[in-house]
């Protein structure tokens, strides 16, 4: 059949939906079984890869029917993230990864109460800031793209991203990581400085007395930023400018 028609695009889907199901059913597999991952963990590695393809080709509207799909890929994936040994950093970034996007994706939350949507919002946001406190996996973040979407889920109106501690967790795994010089750079050109301010603007802040450690994170974030990224500040006029002929 030509490409484009009717027939050629029920195949590539029905190939598509075959591979998904292949990756799902081995990731079954392996976390049903400690002894499995531990002797196949470049597998694990490389079907954590796929699992990230599956979820960009969702989100670009591959599979004309989603939510079948998205809420298992999103469940295996919240499973495979609770075994202590996937916490390391080479499977955790690329799960957690994974999920932001699938959290974000349409349809891909059906069946999950809205309790159980914040919940896994917010043990994903602690377990990256958990991360970023050893310092040694700024890079990585980077290289995994998470920090587009740990920006994407703090900016985000929605109520399930509305908690101010899974704010407090993502600012503060976002400042951790600004630390390396790469990182921060990547961050601005993203958009945090004014997601930052933003927050600290008075619309944003309510009086409550959870906020204070919202402020104490995004004001030491925003410190971080000040040397390198200083043009930032002065934009929109955040911050007064210098008085000139000094």
């Amino acid at each position: 059949s030509p490409a484009g028609s009717p027939k050629a695009a029920s195949a590539s889907e029905a190939g598509w939906d075959e591979r998904a199901e292949t990756v799902l059913a081995k990731l079954e597999e392996l976390a049903d079984n400690k002894e499995m991952r531990k002797a196949n963990a470049e597998l694990l590695v490389q079907l954590c890869d796929m699992l990230a393809g599956l979820v960009f080709d969702i989100r670009a509207g591959m599979p004309s029917n989603p939510p079948h799909i998205a809420s298992r890929l999103l469940k295996q994936i919240m499973g495979l993230m609770d075994l202590k040994d996937m916490k390391e950093p080479r499977f955790m970034l690329k799960l957690s990864r994974a999920a932001l996007l699938l959290l974000r994706t349409e349809g891909s939350t059906q069946g999950f109460p809205t309790s159980g949507v914040q919940l896994a919002y917010l043990n994903i946001a602690q377990g990256l800031f958990k991360l970023s406190q050893q310092g040694e996996h700024d890079k990585a973040f980077m290289a995994e793209g998470m920090l587009e979407p740990l920006l994407e889920a703090l900016e985000s109106d929605a109520p399930e991203c509305a908690s101010n501690d899974l704010k407090v967790f993502i600012i503060g795994a976002l400042k951790n990581v600004s630390n390396e010089e790469s990182c921060q750079r990547r961050l601005a050109e993203a958009g945090v400085i004014a997601a930052l301010f933003r927050l600290l603007s008075a619309e944003h802040l309510m009086g409550s007395s959870k906020e204070a450690q919202l402020l104490i994170q995004a004001t030491a974030a925003l410190r971080n930023f000040a040397d390198g990224q200083h043009e930032e500040f002065l934009a929109d006029e955040r911050l007064p400018a210098p008085p000139t002929g000094m």
